[in-house]
C-alpha cells in the first residue's frame, strides 16, 4: 500500500504561505517547497522501483489513489490539490527516462558533492609544507620559502579581509589553503633570517634606501614585499646556490635596495 501521508504533510505545511507573503515568510515557503520535492522524489523513486514493471499504469494508479482520497474527505483541499499538480506531472516525467538515467541523475549530486569533499581535504592533506629541515640546508630555505608563500596566500583569500557572516564562510572555504603551526613557524624563520640579512648588508653598507620597521605585532609592508621576494627568488629554477646556502638570501636583499 502507497504512504501518501508524509507528502500530504509536507504540503498541508505550506497551506499557510498563499497569497500575499512578507519577505521573510517567503524565503520559509522556499523551505517547505524544497521539503516536499524531497519527500515526493523519494515517493516517486520507491513506487517506480517497487511498481514500474508489474505490470501497473503507476501514472493512473496514482491519480486514482489522489481521486479516491479527495471523494473520501468530500473536497479536493489544498494539500490533494497541491499534490496532483506536483506529484503526477513528475511521476510521468521520470517514468519516461531509462533507468539508467534515473540512476545517474540521483546518484549524481551525491556522486559529486563526494568528489568535492574528498578534494576539499584533499587540498588540504597535499599542500602540506614540511619544514623540518635546517634552515641552513637548500632543502630547510626552499621549504621554509614556501612556507612564507602559503601564509600570504592565505593573508589574501583567507578570513581576515571578510566581514560580517562572511567571515566564517570564507573562513571554511580557505581551510584547506590554511598554514598549520609548523609552516607558520617556518615562515617567520624565513622572514627572521631574511630580516638578518638584510641588517648585516645595512651594517656593512651593501645597501642603500631604508627599510621601513615594523611594529610589535606586525611587519611593514615594505618588510613582507622584500621577504615575499626573496622567497620567490629561493623557489625559483634560475637561482644560484651558495655555500654555505643562506648566504644565496643576500643576492634578492641586495637587488632590493641598490646603490646607484
Amino acid at each position: 500500500m502507497r504512504d501518501y501521508f508524509p507528502m500530504l504533510q509536507a504540503a498541508d505545511s505550506l497551506a499557510t504561505y498563499e497569497g500575499y507573503l512578507t519577505t521573510e515568510e517567503k524565503k520559509e515557503r522556499v523551505k517547505l517547497e524544497g521539503q516536499f520535492k524531497g519527500v515526493r522524489n523519494a515517493f516517486v523513486r520507491k513506487i517506480i522501483k517497487e511498481e514500474s514493471y508489474a505490470g501497473v499504469d503507476v501514472v493512473a494508479s496514482v491519480e486514482k489513489d489522489i481521486t479516491d482520497y479527495s471523494t473520501s474527505i468530500g473536497s479536493d483541499d489544498f494539500s490533494v490539490g497541491y499534490i496532483r499538480e506536483n506529484l503526477l506531472p513528475y511521476l510521468e516525467k521520470q517514468l519516461s527516462k531509462s533507468p539508467l538515467r534515473r540512476k545517474l541523475e540521483f546518484w549524481g549530486p551525491i556522486a559529486a558533492g563526494t568528489i568535492v569533499l574528498i578534494a576539499y581535504f584533499s587540498i588540504r592533506f597535499l599542500n602540506v609544507i614540511n619544514v623540518g629541515q635546517p634552515i641552513t640546508t637548500q632543502e630547510g630555505l626552499v621549504h621554509r620559502a614556501q612556507a612564507v608563500s602559503k601564509v600570504l596566500r592565505y593573508e589574501e583569500w583567507g578570513p581576515s579581509h571578510a566581514h560580517g557572516k562572511g567571515r566564517a564562510l570564507v573562513a571554511i572555504l580557505s581551510w584547506p589553503i590554511e598554514p598549520n603551526e609548523d609552516e607558520m613557524k617556518g615562515a617567520n624563520e624565513f622572514f627572521g633570517i631574511v630580516m638578518a640579512g638584510h641588517q648585516m648588508l645595512s651594517e656593512q653598507k651593501q645597501l642603500c634606501g631604508e627599510l621601513t620597521p615594523g611594529t610589535d605585532d606586525a611587519a611593514s609592508e615594505q618588510q613582507i614585499a622584500l621577504v615575499r621576494d626573496v622567497a620567490t627568488y629561493i623557489q625559483g629554477k634560475d637561482v644560484k646556490w651558495l655555500n654555505p646556502a643562506p648566504m644565496t638570501l643576500l643576492p634578492p636583499i641586495k637587488a632590493a635596495y641598490p646603490c646607484l
